[in-house]
Parts: C-alpha cells; sequence; structure tokens
C-alpha cells in the first residue's frame, strides 16, 4: 500500500511540474512578444494591474459614448428640482399675498398728511409752513407739493479764493455743532450753528390767519468765535418748483434786493420782504435772479456763476452774485430763482 501511495504521489507531482514548466514557457513568450512590439515602435509594456484599469478605463468611456455624451447628467436631475423650487415659490407668494392683502391694501384710517381742502382747514393753516427741509441746515417750505421753497448759504470770504459754501447737510463740512435747541413742531423754533470761526443762530416763527395771510418770519445772526473779524457773506433764496410767476424790487444802486413777490396756483399772491437796517452800513450787496429747473446743488449753481467784484476799503475781491442771467435763446427772463447776497464783518 505504501509503495502504491508514492507511486500515484510522484505521478501528480510530475504533472505538476510539467504545468509550471509549460506557464513558465507562456509567460516567457509573452514577454519576448511584447518586448518585440516595446522594440519595433510599440507601447511600453504594462504591468497587469494597469492594464486591467485601463480596460475598465475604456469600458467607461464606451459606455459615456453610447449614453450619448461623455460625463453628461442625465435631464431629469435637472429639471425635477427646477420644478420643486418653482412650485414651492409660487407657494409662498401667493399665500404671503393672501396673508398681508388685506393689510396691504386697506388705507390706514387716519386723515391725510395734505387736505384737498387745507385752505378751509384752520388746524391745518397752524402747521402749514414750517421747517420741512431736513436735507439743508436752514430751509422753510410749505406743506404743499411743488411750491415755494426758502433757504440760506454762508461762506467765509478769507481771501483765498476758495468758496466753502454751506447749504446742505454734508459729513464733510466739519461743522462743530447744528440742530435745534427749542422747537415746538408748529409755530417757533431756534437753531444753533457752529462753523470752525464763526457761530450762526437762526429763529422761525409762523403767524397764521392774520390780515397779510399765513406768513413767517426768520432772522440770522453771527458772532465770531475769534477776537479777529472775519469777512462773510450769507445769501437768502426763494425758488419756485411749480406754476406761477415771480418777480423782484431792487435799490441801492440796483446791487440790494428789496423784497421778492409774485403768484402761484396754490398762494395766489406771495411777498418775501428782506430788510436791511439791521445789516451793517459797509455791507456789501448783491443779487441774482435766473431760471433753473431744479433745486438740487443749488450751491454749486452759485459757484459757477458768481463773479469777483471790488470790496469796500481793504476788504479782498469779493465773489459776488451777477444779478440777472438772461436764457440762452435771448427772449426773456422768467426767474424761478431769485438771491440775495451780504458779505459783512463780523
Amino acid at each position: 500500500m505504501a509503495k502504491g501511495k508514492s507511486r500515484k504521489a510522484a505521478k501528480r507531482e510530475d504533472g505538476s511540474r510539467e504545468e509550471e514548466g509549460e506557464m513558465k514557457e507562456r509567460s516567457k513568450e509573452r514577454i519576448g512578444n511584447e518586448g518585440k512590439e516595446y522594440d519595433d515602435g510599440g507601447s511600453k509594456p504594462q504591468p497587469p494591474v494597469a492594464r486591467k484599469q485601463q480596460r475598465s478605463t475604456r469600458n467607461v468611456r464606451g459606455r459615456g459614448r453610447e449614453g450619448g455624451g461623455r460625463g453628461r447628467m442625465p435631464v431629469h436631475y435637472v429639471v425635477l428640482p427646477a420644478l420643486l423650487f418653482g412650485g414651492v415659490a409660487i407657494v409662498v407668494y401667493f399665500g404671503e399675498m393672501w396673508w398681508a392683502g388685506p393689510g396691504v391694501n386697506k388705507p390706514l384710517p387716519l386723515p391725510r398728511a395734505v387736505s384737498e381742502t387745507w385752505r378751509n382747514d384752520s388746524v391745518y393753516l397752524t402747521r402749514l409752513w414750517g421747517t420741512y427741509r431736513s436735507n439743508v441746515y436752514f430751509g422753510i417750505r410749505p406743506r404743499v407739493p411743488r411750491s415755494l421753497l426758502a433757504g440760506i448759504m454762508w461762506y467765509s470770504n478769507d481771501g483765498s479764493g476758495r468758496m466753502e459754501i454751506r447749504h446742505s447737510c454734508q459729513h464733510g463740512d466739519d461743522l462743530r455743532q447744528y440742530g435745534w435747541i427749542r422747537h415746538d413742531g408748529t409755530s417757533y423754533g431756534q437753531q444753533r450753528i457752529v462753523d470752525h470761526e464763526m457761530m450762526l443762530e437762526t429763529e422761525f416763527l409762523t403767524m397764521a390767519n392774520t390780515s397779510l395771510g399765513e406768513t413767517w418770519s426768520a432772522r440770522i445772526r453771527g458772532k465770531p468765535l475769534s477776537q479777529r473779524p472775519i469777512l462773510t457773506s450769507l445769501i437768502v433764496y426763494l425758488f419756485n418748483e411749480g406754476k406761477g410767476e415771480m418777480a423782484y424790487r431792487t435799490s441801492g444802486g440796483q446791487r440790494s434786493l428789496e423784497e421778492v413777490y409774485g403768484h402761484t396756483p396754490e398762494f395766489r399772491q406771495f411777498r418775501l420782504y428782506l430788510p436791511r437796517k439791521t445789516v451793517a452800513d459797509d455791507a456789501h450787496h448783491s443779487y441774482l435772479a435766473a431760471r433753473v429747473a431744479s433745486p438740487t446743488h443749488l450751491d454749486s449753481f452759485f459757484k459757477s456763476v458768481m463773479v469777483v467784484e471790488e470790496g469796500p476799503r481793504t476788504w479782498p475781491p469779493l465773489p459776488s452774485l451777477p444779478g440777472e442771467i438772461t436764457p440762452d435763446d435771448g427772449g426773456p427772463l422768467k426767474p424761478n430763482l431769485v438771491a440775495y447776497q451780504v458779505c459783512c464783518r463780523l
């Protein structure tokens, strides 16, 4: 029995050795063939693992071509989320309109800010004129759209030729202080403006149902903050941004403005008085009458039209208003802007 088993085991060993020899010969033949292909200009042989990866890549690329394009995402992956998002947005929009609709579409049950019959409303007339121009340092207007506007500007004449006009509230003006120190919201207000070298105080007062109609008055006072005198220019203007006509009257060699008058559909007749008795005797006066399209950037407009005139005594040359500015077409002047400038020492 032992001899029979040993013979069978020997035959198995001989068979396995023959199979190993055949496998070695086949591998040598493969290596030889790959070497010949490389010598003849073929590709460099790759290990079996790399060849498997290359086959799998080719299979993937082949499937991409058969699928209609390389790396293209299926259409339903894009269309379905877009439709879902659009549906949710539509539902949210109409739900918001339904929820907020009654509150938005229903008018507020309060009286209108500007009454259509304001001339017959005594309470409304007490608040008709006021300091309703919050974008300028000092401005007055009525609670009527597209009507008369009044305001002031000022700048220092230091002889350098620069005109840093103060008009609209600008952070770059670097004022030390400005704002109302007293105001009742209806008929009276007092403001203090502290510039670099001087301080201005403005006061505003309205009087309704008087013999002259709805009237208001303003007073502007200035004083220096140092011991040396300061040469300062103050400009007071009246602008009509609506319909109507405006005229003016001058005196003192046609350089000083005394009053501005005219009429508008809202106020019929109006008149603005500019008293001279509170101005210094050696003050320099000038005025402007022009027609402009908008009250926006009036300070830039004044800068562009000013002319230089000789001041009294030892004063430096003064930038002054030029008087009437005729239209470009040569027609008659119908001004909607009239301004008065006074330059004096404080």
